[in-house]
């Protein structure tokens, strides 16, 4: 869920909108957790999602302009025929442009879906239907929430934030962006001069509302959802690494402050190194550990290292349970990601800015939930080739990083000295990965998800 997506990922319309009535589509068919409400969704292919239409006959109002200050739009979603090819949505960030991007497997070819002048993309994310892309585009130092059918149709600007002042980045005033499986609800983060803050935005109503605020200038950024009521949040990064999860319950209100929250995971290491996700059910926390190396010649961190471990934790409330040890190795355990009811996708990441480090393990592996059968499937290389690798820096969701059919993985990987950005495609069964896009001009490359075609 290091950053929790955690320390190696790490982020309009001055006018009224237009309203046609609407009809709400199905919401997705997902197993329940023990509270009850909907738990976080699984591997279903395109089936589901909850979207909103407009009447037989009738023009959907697809407007790019900023709505006004402090308001939002509905979404416009209508629904898309797609087949059974399996696709990557991917980003790319030039000096002077953006663009969304698709790949598709079976003939290798990539379609430009949507390009943008002067404009950077953030916080992109791929539906729980395989329908539709969310991003932040930011432009004249101003971030859009827009929406865009995976077809490239039907662009679309739900909310604009408040062009940001004093030399701030301008892409913090929508960060952290988090769909829920329901496709209903929006949450993301921001600030303001007194306060962090978690916004929350219905797309199917427009309505805006502020569920969180720290009270301070730290932000608890949303890491994903556990189900459609429920959010977790990491803890602020304040002169180092985050330290810990919370849950915030959208249920509670507007204006929730950090004694609303409810803590399900506190790491007591000085230099934390650690990340996170929840099980398809949201009733467990699985952990990932590896061990920072602190610099010789002042603060901060070297590297991370061996031990590395995984572990599981039940997210009952109340619960004070120990994690549990499910695996263990003598090598920098970085990420962890929940693809199935039975798998896990970890990182082994060791590194170390100034000292030679063994990195032969280095790369994406598979695990059984109960610590079974690990499996390296992608090795970093060696090298000045042999950078780091990541998932998916937007959304812990498991089609982020695997294929709708739950047989291919796709990974973003980094040159030693980040000169050349690589995305990849590969078999969950194993074998040699395949390149799908590169750039060594600069130009920033991400993986958003996958859908089909």
């Amino acid at each position: 869920m290091p950053t929790l997506r955690f320390s190696y990922i790490i982020s309009l319309l001055i006018c009224v909108a237009i309203v046609l009535p609407i009809a709400s589509c199905a919401s997705p068919s997902l197993s329940k957790s023990a509270s009850g409400s909907t738990a976080r969704a699984g591997q279903s292919g395109n089936g589901g999602g909850s979207s909103t239409n407009t009447p037989s006959g009738q023009v959907a109002p697809f407007l790019t302009n900023c709505p006004a200050t402090g308001t939002a739009r509905i979404a416009i979603m209508p629904a898309l025929s797609t087949g059974s090819q399996q696709a990557i949505i991917y980003l790319a960030n030039a000096q002077n442009a953006a663009s969304l991007n698709s790949y598709t497997i079976a003939d290798g070819q990539t379609h430009t879906l949507a390009s943008f002048a002067n404009t950077s993309i953030s916080a992109a994310q791929v539906s729980h239907d395989g329908q539709w892309i969310l991003f932040v585009a930011t432009t004249n130092n101003q971030a859009r929430l827009q929406l865009i059918r995976v077809d490239g149709h039907d662009l679309q600007t739900l909310y604009c934030a408040t062009p940001v002042s004093n030399g701030a980045d301008a892409t913090s005033a929508i960060q952290s962006v988090q769909w829920s499986s329901n496709q209903q609800l929006v949450v993301f983060a921001s600030y303001t001069s007194s306060s962090g803050i978690i916004d929350l935005l219905n797309i199917q109503t427009g309505a805006l509302e502020t569920v969180f605020s720290s009270g301070n200038g730290t932000i608890y950024p949303p890491i994903t959802w556990q189900d459609n009521t429920h959010l977790f949040l990491r803890a602020p990064t304040i002169d180092g690494p985050s330290t810990a999860i919370y849950l915030l319950d959208i249920n509670k209100g507007s204006n929730q402050r950090f004694a609303d929250l409810q803590a399900v995971y506190q790491n007591s290491s000085l230099l934390p190194c650690w990340d996170a996700d929840s099980s398809y059910d949201g009733t467990r926390l699985f952990i990932s550990q590896c061990t920072s190396r602190p610099r010789t010649s002042g603060p901060g961190i070297d590297g991370y290292q061996g031990p590395g471990s995984i572990s599981v934790e039940p997210l009952t409330s109340g619960s004070s349970s120990t994690p549990q040890t499910i695996y263990s190795m003598n090598a920098a355990i970085t990420q962890v990601r929940v693809i199935s009811q039975n798998t896990l996708l970890f990182l082994v990441e060791n590194s170390s800015m100034s000292q030679s480090i063994d990195t032969s393990q280095n790369g994406l592996w598979k695990i059984g939930v109960d610590g079974s059968q690990p499996t390296q499937l992608m090795s970093d290389g060696a090298g000045v080739s042999g950078g780091p690798s990541t998932l998916c820096s937007f959304t812990q969701y498991p089609w982020s990083n695997v294929s709708r059919d739950g047989s291919m993985y796709a990974i973003q990987h980094s040159s030693k000295h980040g000169t050349v950005q690589t995305l990849l495609f590969g078999s969950l069964n194993g074998g040699s990965p395949t390149t799908f896009a590169t750039s060594s001009d600069g130009t920033q490359l991400a993986v958003v998800g996958w859908t089909t075609i």
